[in-house]
């Protein structure tokens, strides 16, 4: 099994999906097979993290959510 074949079927989480570290393993995730999940705080962050990871032949779908007490979702 390949790499990219290993979370085939697989459905992934990421908070904080939007960028930096969040991205980063989301993208990985990707590779490996997962069809990945968003939550981030930025609507532009993780449209631009499903675009980058959609663009990389994966599946990606996002929400914007708060999982703290940090003001509501851009």
């Amino acid at each position: 099994m390949t790499a990219g074949q290993q979370l085939r079927g697989s459905v992934a989480l990421v908070t904080g999906g939007g960028r930096g570290l969040g991205r980063v393993i989301a993208l990985a995730l990707a590779e490996a097979g997962a069809a990945v999940g968003l939550l981030g705080r930025s609507a532009d962050d993780l449209a631009e993290t499903v675009r980058l990871v959609e663009a990389a032949g994966g599946i990606a779908a996002a929400a914007c959510a708060d999982l703290g007490d940090s003001p509501p979702c851009q």
